[in-house]
């Protein structure tokens, strides 16, 4: 844990309306920064949790210095090139792909300070492109 915080801390990548934070808050961690670039995302998600740590744009043009210290860093990125709707693509899509973009970010400041990140979107993983997702998710 981050010293001087009583509880361990989160950065929520891809948060959508927020349901990764719901449960998480739920075992004691706090949120304190969230990222989506959808503005209807951040209405839902203001409506349930103070949204002033919620930063609006596009994951390409976050800094590992833009995100606070944290704990834990998650990611529900899209999961569309993943799936058959995608063409199952992986990660080599233009949307899926953004799991990259999480992986610059939390290598870079968030490197030193993170000890654990994680993505609720593995369950899409297909055996067509296993190989190159378990080697991606090798490299965080």
């Amino acid at each position: 844990m981050i010293e001087g915080y009583a509880r361990p801390r989160v950065a929520e990548f891809f948060a959508g309306i927020g349901l990764v934070r719901m449960a998480i808050e739920e075992h004691g961690l706090d949120v304190v920064w969230a990222n989506d670039i959808e503005r209807d995302k951040l209405s839902l998600y203001a409506k349930n949790f103070d949204a002033r740590d919620f930063v609006l744009g596009d994951i390409r043009d976050i800094r590992g210095v833009d995100v606070p210290d944290v704990d834990l860093a998650t990611a529900s990125f899209p999961c569309t090139d993943l799936s058959l709707a995608g063409n199952r693509v992986g990660l080599r899509g233009e949307q899926s792909g953004l799991f990259w973009e999480f992986s610059r970010v939390t290598h870079g400041h968030l490197g030193d300070k993170t000890k654990l990140s994680i993505s609720n979107d593995l369950n899409v993983v297909d055996a067509i492109n296993l190989t190159h997702t378990l080697e991606a998710f090798a490299t965080m």
